[in-house]
């Protein structure tokens, strides 16, 4: 009986202990708090327009994705938004507010989400 407990530990426990560990706000490098930082500044002074969409989505892609892997939830429709605008080169000015806004509502630094 004592084998078959053991052996169920070891079930159990084993592939517990290989699960690769979540990023965490700690581990974010200084160079993506940097960028994410000057994106909120940027998105503050001058809005999102035809000439910056693109970069702009680009970036807010790989800090949705960094606070995303840390647990944070994203906007419903981050990806969405950010998908149109990087493959779609018809998108509009309709999608300009949106980014805009999804900077806007990802968490502060201080929840782990914002740089």
């Amino acid at each position: 009986m004592s084998r078959v407990c053991a052996l169920l530990c070891l079930l159990v426990v084993l592939p517990l202990a290989t699960v690769p560990p979540v990023a965490t706000a700690a581990n974010l490098t200084p160079t993506f708090r940097a960028d994410a930082d000057a994106l909120i500044q940027e998105v503050t002074n001058v809005p999102t327009n035809a000439s910056n969409r693109t970069e702009r989505a680009d970036r807010l892609w790989t800090w949705a994705n960094a606070v995303a892997l840390a647990g944070v939830k994203l906007p419903v429709h981050l990806t969405q938004i950010i998908t149109y605008v990087t493959n779609d080169k018809s998108a509009t000015s309709a999608f300009d507010l949106q980014l805009d806004q999804a900077v806007a509502e990802l968490p502060e630094p201080a929840e782990g989400g914002r740089a």
